[in-house]
Order: C-alpha cells, then structure tokens, then sequence
C-alpha cells in the first residue's frame, strides 16, 4: 500500500499556520493591553494569565450619599475649640450710685411779674468751692438738649442750672395777662423781660443755693447760644451795673462769658453795648462758631469788638485775657453745633475749668442777705 507522504506534508503545513496565526493574534492582544496600560488606565487585563478572570463592573446604587470618612481619634489638645457660652455679667449692682443731693432735678421758680418758670438744676458737691454756670438757650428753643453738657460741666464740680425762658420748654405757661406767651410774635419788649425778669429769678434761685453753701455764685459763668448769646451779653452787664451797698453784694457776679453761634441782633436788642462795658470787655469770653459764613463773619465781628473795647489795666490782679475763639470746621449752628460738633463740649468744659475751677482761689465764696 502506497502512502501519500505530499498529503501528510499538506496537512502539516495547514495546522502549523494556524497554530501561528494563533500565537500571533495573541501577542497582539498582549502588546494592545500593554499600551491601555501605558496610557494611564490602569493594569492591562492579560487574557493568557492562568487564573485570570475579567473584573465584573459594580452596580452603581443611584441616590446614595457618599460615605462619611472617619474621623481620627483626638490626640493632644485641640487646633481650634469653641469656646463654652457664658452668660453676661450683672454689673447693675457694681454701678456707682449718685447720692440723692446731687441728682438732678427740676425747680419751680416765679418771676416779679408772676410767670411761673423751670430750671434744670444740676448740683456739684464741692460746696462752696463749686462754680456756678447758667445756660439760656436759644428762642424758639428748651434747655433740654444741653443736658450732655451740664453732665460734663457737673463732671468738672460746677452747679449747673438750665434755664426755660418763658414761652419755651417746660415754661410753656401763661403770661402776666393770662394770656398764653406767643413765642412767634416776640418783641423787643419780650426779650426785655428775659433779661429783666426770668434771668433775674434764675439768679434768686442761686442766690439761695449759694447761702445754703452749695455753690459759689461769685464765680458765675454765663452761656448763651445764638438769641440765647445777646440775652447773656445784656444781662452779664445789668449784673455789673448792680451796686454792693455796705457789705451786701446785688450782683457783679459774671466772670466769665461763652457765646455759641452768636446774633448780630434780635428786634432791636443787640450785645454790642456789653462788649463796650468796661468790666465786660475784660471777662474772659469764648466765642464758639460753625463753619458757614455767616455765622464766621459775626463771630469775628464780635471777638474785634472785645478786642478793640479792652484797654491795658488791671482787673482782678491780671491783665485781660483774649478773646477765645473756637472755629468748628462744620456747617452746624447753635445746639446742633454743641450736640454734634467735634470736641464743642470738650472745649466749653476746658474753658470754664480753666477760668473758674483752677481760679477758685481768687473768686471767694460770699454770704448774700437774700431778699
């Protein structure tokens, strides 16, 4: 029997081609996973491995918030604590008190002429070694707002007395006639009277604390803000004028003036006279003003006719002081100027220290024989 060694040769040629195809596709596969690898996208999966098997993908669970990671257990004293809640403090009982003789408080006082008036009294408790200050305030105004500034003034040792003109603030009553007090329709008869009248009960009233060794009237400062300014030029002067009879002292009780945003002139009342009173002219004065120009412009007229009044000489042992003037870079006038202008209080306290509470020992307290 032949055999057919062409057929076998064939048949061999066939599978060894295969065989390599084989080996060829696989090396292939490996070289591609070699590069998925290559690039970044993790180990490549080799398919010839034993044991190998493909990864099944995990289910992804919809709606599932992400795991929190653990916290590591504290270990030494914290970065950052929060700190514990307190409670304030009550500090109402630590307070200083303020003894019942020094409180303020309102005073009833009655003019020669039977109008009934309030004062504002704020006490000091240095006695007979206390200045005494009066503020008349404004026309068409109420002493009210310039209770910050009797505070700093008390602060300072001054008895302080705020002064409700008639027809305004807590004075709001009926006059002489029955009539209620028209504080539009003022007339130069009004004011007058404030002077005359109201000013001089005001004085009645400290007459009367001063006896009581409360306060020392000889050392009296006087502030008029704007209308209130002319009213306390006029008045500074009718005081001087009061003659001492014997030993009993009437008046000459004003050493000192402050002036705020002063007026020219009301209805025919003007404080030009007072600048040229001889002993007037050589108080200590301070004159406060804003910015505008108006009201700069008066208060250089008024601070040049002090100037221009004053003459060498002696008053009390000392030459005449300057006029102070205290220029407030802001356009505010009268109680918005003292209320809100910076360092307007501040100044006005400094000046009545200086002229009055360091001078205590040159202006003796004086017994008045009250009438």
């Amino acid at each position: 029997m032949k055999q057919h060694p062409r057929a076998i040769t064939l048949a061999s040629d066939s599978t060894l081609k295969t065989t390599i195809g084989l080996r060829v596709f696989l090396i292939m596969c490996c070289v591609a996973a070699m590069s998925v690898a290559a690039w970044g996208q993790g180990p490549a999966f080799d398919p010839l491995a034993p044991g190998n098997r493909r990864p099944m993908p995990t289910p992804q669970q919809p709606n599932t918030p992400p795991a929190r990671p653990a916290q590591a257990a504290p270990t030494g004293r914290p970065v950052a604590s929060v700190p514990p809640k307190t409670t304030r403090p009550n500090t109402s009982n630590k307070r200083k008190k303020i003894p019942e003789e020094l409180k303020p408080r309102l005073e009833k006082i009655t003019t020669k002429d039977g109008v009934q008036l309030q004062i504002g009294y704020f006490p000091s408790d240095k006695g007979k070694k206390a200045p005494t200050v009066l503020l008349v305030h404004e026309w068409s105004g109420q002493t009210s707002p310039y209770v910050p500034l009797a505070f700093k003034l008390q602060a300072e040792g001054c008895a302080v007395a705020l002064l409700d003109i008639r027809g305004h603030g807590r004075s709001r009553v009926m006059g002489p006639d029955g009539k209620p007090i028209e504080v539009d329709r003022a007339t130069k008869r009004d004011l007058e009277a404030v002077v005359a009248l109201d000013m001089e009960a005001a004085k009645k009233f400290l007459r009367t604390e001063n006896d009581a060794e409360k306060l020392n009237l000889n050392a009296l400062a006087v502030i008029g803000i704007e209308e209130g300014s002319l009213l306390a030029l006029n008045w500074a002067m009718m005081d001087w004028n009061w003659p001492s009879i014997g030993t009993k002292k009437q008046g000459q009780d004003v050493k000192a003036l402050v002036l705020v945003s002063p007026i020219k002139s009301v209805n025919g009342v003007s404080g030009d006279m007072a600048t040229r009173h001889p002993a007037i002219s050589r108080l200590p004065v301070m004159i406060v003003s804003g910015s505008s120009i108006s009201e700069n412009s008066e208060a250089n007229r008024l601070s040049k006719l002090f100037e221009r009044a004053r003459v060498t000489g002696k008053y009390n042992n000392a030459q005449p002081l300057p006029v102070k003037a205290m220029r407030v870079r802001a356009n505010l006038s009268g109680v918005d100027l003292i209320l809100r202008g910076p360092g307007v209080v501040d100044g006005i306290a400094s000046f009545v220290k200086e002229n009055l509470v360091d001078n205590m020992d040159v202006l003796p307290w004086v017994q008045r024989n009250d009438d």
